[in-house]
């Protein structure tokens, strides 16, 4: 195997993380928005199970997505 293979095959996976990545920022913006939207649409009230369980999945998206975020910019710097 030359080198360019090994480069390229390199540049592949970190290319392939950063896409499995991507995809679960975009489920997790999805968590975000569906919760929030059935907490809001929904007509729960605070005091319902329902509306805690909105409130949680909005919550779980929001932090899923942070994290996400933060292994982005980790995942970037490493390919410089």
């Amino acid at each position: 195997m030359s080198e360019d293979d090994t480069e390229r095959k390199l540049r592949h996976k970190q290319y392939l993380k950063i896409q499995s990545i991507n995809t679960q920022a975009a489920a997790a913006v999805i968590l975000f928005v569906a919760g929030f939207a059935y907490m809001y649409w929904g007509g729960v009230d605070p005091s319902e199970a329902e509306w805690y369980i909105a409130m949680s999945i909005s919550s779980i998206g929001f932090f899923w997505y942070i994290i996400n975020r933060i292994r982005m910019v980790i995942a970037k710097r490493a390919n410089r």
